[in-house]
């Protein structure tokens, strides 16, 4: 071996010097994407190691081939390539590595298209460190660059692929266990709807003939809106089930970001010690896999649960060199066309992957087959129903599409893309500055699409309702939302870095046996939910509960939070205040306040009064201060 770290007797050099620069690059980068693909986040070791190193290698061979070239074309020709050429295919192996670890820890940190190559500077000094690192000799790197390229190609054939869940895995109900203990005489069967991005304002259109909506509004209790404590899916859950505020169970980073921790006692949990049945039927991809959600359910079936290894996939857009180095969405159709041996069933998005029904469909079905199954069954049963069909993308069943749109599409402006398209929100908000008229009239026509989906919602709802009444038990249920959806309220649109009222005021419908009929005085909690189904079902509540039991509680109008990533909005009749923090709990003292509406008189939060008001703004800020310490 010379002192370049070449083997000097190896034929294949002599012969073909220009070829032990890729050849080496070469066999650094897919040693190091063996270790990757071993030591992957979310999928450790040998499970998925296929679709693992088929993703790897498709960026790292030839980015490697190409960078081993160069480094051979640029070094003199009394010099072999092969050593500097492995160190750097080794660098390259690592900055991917260092990426999808640093990406799992700390998401929004490295999801840019810059991220990959800066993390290649900053292993610069360990290559430096290795530069007397000799390369493997020719004989060796043969072995490791076919073998490491056959089972490349292996991966793209789709050979020996292991199976993923089908639609009729899916669809098929699972057996509900016998309770530990047995329930109340005549105790209710219990079911919380929880329809995802609900604005209660849409609930009570005339314009929409929502019939399943209306029943139970007019048999039951019901509210002009609730109020939510997030505006987005994981915290207004975690309230929900809880009766406890999202901040009681989890810290805001000064990042905005929302962090659960585990403590209390859930709503499934409750129902489950006092011998109910158990059963959550969701189509939530992430939010509502989180163990602290799917907590207490003897069954908690996610439509939209995916085989772990499409998690994978989606993870490597931008911490491979194949997401990087593609521009997307060229990075996703590689990805796709690469991988869709290995992944059967794979698509853009979850309605487009393991289920071909739309999600509302998919659920009610899917509901349906469990009450037929709970009907033959003594026990009562808490049923937690979610439906997801009026969250993004836009993207109405064939049986109500058109409906109210009658034909219409986007605006010019945006006539290339689609409602269903990801990004159209952003594309709309964006144009807002310039092009003010026809993002208005691309927002309205979002909001007649998304009606669509409600109209739908409403229908598949009415056919679960039919199937409850076929059982002959007395039932409860409570149905509300996580939050709403903007639709041009302040140039915005979605859910997403926004407290305006549109997207707090949610949806509250109770009825069954126990419940008076008529209009709530007031505006309820999303953390009422636990409290009044736990009074309804006689069961003891547990202390230190931010909700009420609303058929216990005198009408009153209650201070109210509301977080979503830096902003908090903090409600006292009649005044809402908007304040920034920088993590919480533990910053309460740094909150800073920057809008005071008067939401009563100012729904559309067009009057901010911070200036005008500066005694109330400071009392108020004072008791929020104290009631985030008792938190």
């Amino acid at each position: 071996m010379n002192r370049h770290g070449s083997t000097a007797g190896s034929k294949s050099s002599a012969r073909f010097p220009n070829l032990e620069g890729p050849s080496g690059a070469l066999c650094g980068i897919l040693l190091f994407t063996w270790v990757h693909a071993l030591c992957f986040p979310v999928a450790m070791g040998l499970p998925a190691l296929d679709l693992k190193f088929t993703i790897l290698a498709s960026g790292n061979i030839p980015l490697a081939l190409a960078l081993g070239g160069l480094t051979a074309f640029f070094l003199k020709t009394d010099r072999s390539p092969a050593a500097p050429a492995f160190r750097l295919g080794l660098l390259l192996g690592s900055a991917s590595f260092l990426l999808s670890w640093l990406a799992h820890f700390a998401p929004s940190s490295a999801t840019t298209s810059f991220a990959l190559p800066l993390a290649a500077v900053l292993l610069l000094p360990l290559l430096l460190g290795l530069r007397r690192l000799p390369a493997p000799g020719g004989k060796l790197r043969l072995v490791i660059n076919t073998s490491g390229i056959a089972l490349w190609a292996l991966g793209i054939s789709g050979l020996g692929a292991s199976p993923v869940k089908t639609a009729s895995d899916h669809l098929n109900p699972r057996r509900l266990p016998a309770p530990a203990t047995k329930a109340p005489e005549q105790a209710p069967d219990v079911l919380l709807i929880s329809v995802d991005t609900l604005r209660a304002d849409d609930l009570f259109d005339p314009e929409l003939e929502l019939s399943a909506f209306q029943k139970l509004k007019q048999q039951g209790l019901w509210a002009d809106y609730a109020r939510s404590p997030a505006s987005a899916a994981l915290p207004s859950h975690l309230a929900m089930l809880s009766g406890r505020h999202a901040l009681s169970q989890g810290k805001l980073q000064a990042s905005g970001a929302y962090v659960p921790e585990a403590g209390h006692l859930h709503l499934a949990e409750g129902f489950q010690n006092a011998g109910w049945k158990t059963l959550g039927v969701v189509w939530n991809t992430f939010d509502m896999n989180v163990d602290l959600v799917s907590k207490g359910f003897d069954v908690y079936h996610n439509l939209a649960e995916r085989d772990f290894r499409m998690d994978l996939y989606r993870r490597c857009f931008h911490t491979t060199w194949l997401g990087v180095l593609l521009p997307g969405p060229a990075d996703h159709r590689a990805l796709f066309w690469l991988t869709r041996k290995r992944v059967p069933g794979l698509g853009p998005n979850p309605r487009d992957t393991l289920l071909k029904h739309s999600p509302g469909r998919a659920t009610q079905q899917l509901a349906q087959a469990y009450w037929q199954q709970i009907r033959t069954q003594p026990d009562p049963v808490f049923f937690f129903l979610h439906f997801a069909d009026l969250h993004q993308p836009y993207l109405p069943d064939a049986s109500v599409r058109g409906r109210l749109t009658r034909g219409q599409s986007l605006p010019p402006a945006f006539d290339s893309s689609k409602p269903d398209s990801p990004g159209i929100t952003d594309a709309i908000m964006a144009a807002w500055p310039q092009q003010k008229k026809e993002a208005e009239k691309a927002a309205a026509h979002l909001h007649q699409v998304y009606r669509e989906e409600l109209i739908f919602v409403d229908a598949c709802l009415q056919a679960v309702l039919s199937e409850l009444e076929k059982h002959d038990r007395p039932a409860v249920i409570l149905l509300t939302s996580d939050h709403g959806e903007l639709f041009g309220e302040q140039q915005k649109l979605g859910h997403r870095g926004s407290l305006h009222e549109s997207l707090l005021r949610i949806p509250f419908l109770l009825s069954g046996s126990g419940v008076p009929k008529g209009k709530l005085a007031f505006a309820p909690h999303l953390e009422d939910v636990l409290p009044t189904l736990f009074g309804l079902c006689d069961l003891p509540l547990p202390p230190g509960l931010n909700g009420i039991d609303l058929l216990q509680s005198e009408a009153q109008s209650r201070p109210h939070l509301a977080i979503e990533g830096r902003q908090i909005a903090y409600w006292e009749k009649p005044w809402k205040l908007m304040l920034e923090h920088l993590g919480l709990p533990g910053n309460e003292k740094d909150m800073k306040a920057v809008a005071l509406y008067q939401v009563h008189d100012d729904p559309g939060e067009t009057q901010n009064l911070l200036e005008q008001k500066p005694k109330i703004v400071k009392a108020m800020t004072l008791r929020l201060q104290a009631w985030l310490e008792d938190l």
